[in-house]
């Protein structure tokens, strides 16, 4: 067999994957962007009905939810359990528990 017929086995083969993953995507792709618009109506409904005129596509698309992360200083929390309660603050193990 020739070479060139292999490779056009090959490209008709790698067509056909791709005519199967494209069927794959499009249907999930159309769900999305109907989930999209009914959530979109839903809004307007809902801003509507309280008075308020909205223009969804003014908005963007995507937001960045800025992450925030929260560390215990317990030196920090000891000194105002001090300022609070005293200078004679006793403490447990547990350090939510502070005594004066």
């Amino acid at each position: 067999m020739p070479v060139t017929k292999l490779k056009s086995i090959v490209i008709l083969l790698l067509v056909l994957v791709d005519l199967f993953l494209l069927t794959l995507v499009i249907p999930t792709a159309i769900s999305e962007r109907h989930a999209a618009q009914q959530t979109s109506d839903s809004l307007k409904q809902l801003f509507s009905g309280s008075g308020i005129t909205i223009e969804l596509e003014k908005l963007p698309e995507t937001v960045a939810v800025p992450t925030l992360s929260i560390a215990y200083n317990e030196d920090a929390s000891l000194s105002a359990a001090q300022a609070l309660l005293g200078s004679d603050v006793l403490y447990e193990d547990d350090t939510a528990r502070y005594y004066s």
